[in-house]
């Protein structure tokens, strides 16, 4: 992206309200709302909520069942949305550890923008009927109403809804939302990463309650902090690598597993510690889930000796635990370091 573009994204995120010409020299402003606006907005949700419960509108809940009986969706496509979106992470993590290789990296950015598609795609299924739900209705109201009562002239009167119906003015707001894509740009480059730096230690960029600042300015806040994060970490990936959105992703999906890979390593040493004598502990697991946690406390070493004892139990109609060839190993080093005792 060019530095003018950035600038003129730029300039409508810092303005706070989206501009817009319905008439010949007549302009409208769609602001966001103040924060005594955003709870009466909030007041507006609940009272739509509780009636369109009370008409016996659907629940989401009720809303999925009927997908399903209807078959516009199905427990198969809601596990498919699952397994796309652990097989995108791996992928991101894949393109951040190939990233110096660039045939291996780029096939599988190939693979991971198809998927993208292919999760788009279920998305859009999966919630085409929530309009028709209690809280479709609800957060439709709370935004008609936003858009209604924050809606003003270029001299600050009340818009009176003459050119253009609420509806329209709720579609102009929508697509004045930036994409991430563009944001996480801005936030990497001039001259947003000036401005950033001179907004002073702990200060609120926009001087402004949360919930008063508009989706644009929202987001692009939230990845500055982000990204602010990782320049100031010791761990710090490569300028190519945070410029590389799908690489970056996969950098700090490898990091959060990481983490999660440590803090499951000392739960496991404190663990160990009550059972120093024991060549192995069981930790019992109620669901696949604990029990896969449990293994990830195992080293590397530890799993490739569980499954070659998996495969010696499987292969045979039953094995005495002598019989296991790591067992025997240990058996057999402490017979020979035994021997070498007797012998000094």
């Amino acid at each position: 992206m060019e530095l003018y573009e950035r600038e003129f994204f730029i300039g409508n995120i810092l303005k706070g309200y989206v501009r817009h010409k319905v008439d010949k020299d007549i302009y409208i402003h769609i602001n966001p709302p103040s924060l005594d606006e955003y709870i009466r907005s909030l007041e507006v949700f609940w009272d739509a909520y509780e009636e369109a419960t009370e008409e016996g509108v659907m629940s989401y809940d009720e809303c999925l069942a009927f997908m399903i009986d209807n078959e516009v969706w199905s427990v198969e496509q809601a596990q498919e949305v699952k397994t796309l979106e652990k097989r995108i992470e791996k992928l991101k993590v894949e393109i951040f550890k190939s990233f110096f290789h660039s045939e291996k990296r780029e096939k599988a950015r190939v693979l991971l923008n198809q998927l993208k598609e292919e999760l788009t795609e279920l998305r859009i299924i999966e919630h085409s009927f929530d309009h028709t739900t209690t809280l479709g209705v609800a957060t439709y109201a709370k935004n008609a109403w936003i858009t209604e009562n924050c809606t003003t002239y270029q001299d600050g009167v009340p818009y009176d809804w003459k050119h253009i119906d609420v509806q329209r003015g709720m579609e102009i707001q929508n697509n004045s939302n930036i994409s991430e894509e563009v944001i996480r740009d801005l936030v990497r480059n001039q001259p947003w990463q000036g401005f950033w730096t001179l907004k002073g230690e702990g200060e609120n960029f926009f001087g402004k309650h949360p919930a008063e600042m508009t989706f644009n300015q929202q987001h692009i806040v939230s990845w500055s902090e982000a990204y602010n994060n990782v320049y100031e970490s010791m761990e710090c990936p490569i300028k190519a690598i945070v410029d590389d959105n799908d690489a970056f992703d996969g950098w700090m999906i490898d990091q959060g597993e990481q983490r999660e890979k440590d803090r499951g390593k000392k739960q496991g040493e404190e663990v160990s510690e009550k059972h120093t004598d024991a060549n192995e502990v069981f930790i019992f697991a109620p669901s696949k889930e604990d029990a896969e946690r449990v293994n990830d406390l195992n080293d590397p070493a530890t799993k490739m000796i569980k499954r070659q004892r998996m495969q010696k139990i499987d292969s045979s109609e039953g094995v005495e635990y002598q019989k296991f060839a790591d067992v025997k190993m240990t058996l057999t080093k402490q017979a020979h370091d035994m021997q070498k005792n007797r012998n000094k």
